[in-house]
């Protein structure tokens, strides 16, 4: 069973994952207007803006010098328009850079941002036609927990890097407790964007009790696409039972959004829908519930795969393509060497094969197989 504990999730800036209703939030209501009165909104997690980020004193001395070395990674390298970005992993062997720091090169000059928060798994984007590079990084990484904020940048005539737009996580928080609303029926809850239907979940959880009178909530499962023309949002709401303060999410839908950003710092949702476009993307366990994989949307169509395997290894920087035969990935194994495979997808249940390893615990052939965390007790 997929969980989030209230209160205790490992985050890299501030711990907020409080239980608060988005009602009556920050001065902030719930827009209930489009509502049937038996629709009831979505209550929000988060309590506060992430606006105070500093970073650590250890960051800005070894930022201070611009120079890239083994401590960086490249998480972008548009070689045509002569564009790179590095983020800070460590300040040293010993110490980490708590998710602080960027470089970005734009030819030879350097623009470093010290105070904005990558997280585990950073991502950029440059676009040459209108000349804005995006950026997306965690702001809380945890158990059940991944929430992200994204960055607009653009070039001045000294080639310095800007930031024009940022969407801070409780806004979009805020913006989607306007828009959606849920009902519950028997063991069956109907989402809602206004008065229309985009989807209806059937619980399968027995062990919690009853559905909490505020049941469903939003705000730590938040995160963006940057890869296409328009930015876009997902997000996974939660669920919560009179037994115990978790939020589970088995058997929850992953929503999504295109956003549109103004030049005044203000963003407008599209229309919510279920997230159908990318069928690989989400969150995974094993049939033991102790092994886990991730996939992410990366630019350039790309995908992120992190696949753990209990007692025996974590593969935490695959890159997968898209092929005929399934989603092919390769990463590093714990030798060092490259591990490569084949993530198949029938229904919710992937199946991933290893096709070409050197390491001796895991031979050609080897297969292992998740299922989609939302569709796990089913």
């Amino acid at each position: 069973m997929k969980k989030s504990i209230i209160g205790t999730a490992i985050v890299l800036i501030v711990s907020c994952a409080v239980l608060t209703s988005c009602k009556g939030t920050a001065g902030l209501e719930a827009n209930t207007s489009k509502l049937d009165n038996k629709t009831k909104p979505v209550n929000g997690i988060l309590e506060e803006r992430f606006d105070n980020n500093k970073a650590p004193d250890a960051v800005k001395k070894v930022m201070s010098n611009t120079n890239i070395d083994e401590r960086y990674e490249c998480i972008l390298n548009d070689i045509s328009n002569r564009v790179r970005v590095w983020s800070l992993m460590r300040c040293s062997e010993e110490e980490s850079s708590e998710g602080y720091g960027f470089i970005i090169y734009k030819e030879e000059t350097p623009t470093v941002l010290t105070d904005i928060v990558h997280g585990n798994n950073p991502l950029a984007r440059y676009d040459d036609k209108s000349g804005y590079l995006w950026i997306t990084g965690g702001l809380m990484e945890g158990t059940g927990t991944h929430v992200e904020c994204p960055y607009l940048l653009r070039f001045n005539n000294d080639g310095h890097a800007e930031i024009v737009n940022s969407i801070d996580p409780y806004d979009m928080q805020q913006a989607i407790c306007k828009r959606l609303g849920y009902e519950i029926k028997d063991e069956q809850i109907f989402f809602y964007d206004g008065k229309k239907h985009i989807h209806t979940a059937t619980n399968h959880v027995k062990d919690m009790g009853r559905f909490d009178n505020e049941a469903i909530w939003v705000g730590e499962q938040i995160s963006y696409d940057i890869s296409g023309k328009k930015l876009k949002v997902s997000f996974t709401p939660g669920v919560k039972f009179v037994v115990g303060q978790v939020l589970i999410y088995d058997d929850m839908p992953t929503l999504t959004s295109e956003v549109t950003l103004s030049d005044d710092g203000s963003f407008t949702l599209s229309d919510i829908s279920e997230n159908k476009e990318y069928p690989f993307v989400g969150d995974y366990l094993d049939l033991d519930k102790t092994s886990d994989m991730n996939i992410s949307l990366r630019d350039n169509g790309k995908y992120v795969v992190k696949i753990g395997i209990y007692r025996l290894t974590n593969l935490d920087d695959g890159i997968g393509i898209m092929t005929e035969e399934g989603l092919q990935f390769t990463a590093t194994d714990a030798a060092g060497n490259p591990i490569s495979g084949i993530i198949t997808l029938e229904n919710d249940t992937a199946t991933v094969t290893f096709t070409n390893s050197t390491w001796e615990y895991i031979d050609n052939g080897t297969q292992f197989t998740y299922t989609r965390k939302n569709s796990y007790n089913k």
